[in-house]
């Protein structure tokens, strides 16, 4: 049950870092670097959760 969850999540949330670092939907620079580094933060504490965290609990 939490892989259906999980890894949704993961692919929008890597879905949305590729759109705003490898293309131009968002005009405004400083609001696309913010928009692709939330992206790549909830990307990778997604998985540090996933791999590093579930195992203790």
């Amino acid at each position: 049950m939490f892989y259906l969850t999980i890894v949704p999540l993961y692919f929008i949330c890597l879905a949305g870092y590729f759109l705003t670092e490898y293309t131009r939907i968002i005009k405004n620079e400083k609001i696309r670097k913010r928009v692709n580094i939330t992206c790549h933060v909830i990307a990778w504490l997604i998985l540090f959760f996933y791999f590093v965290i579930r195992k203790f609990l």
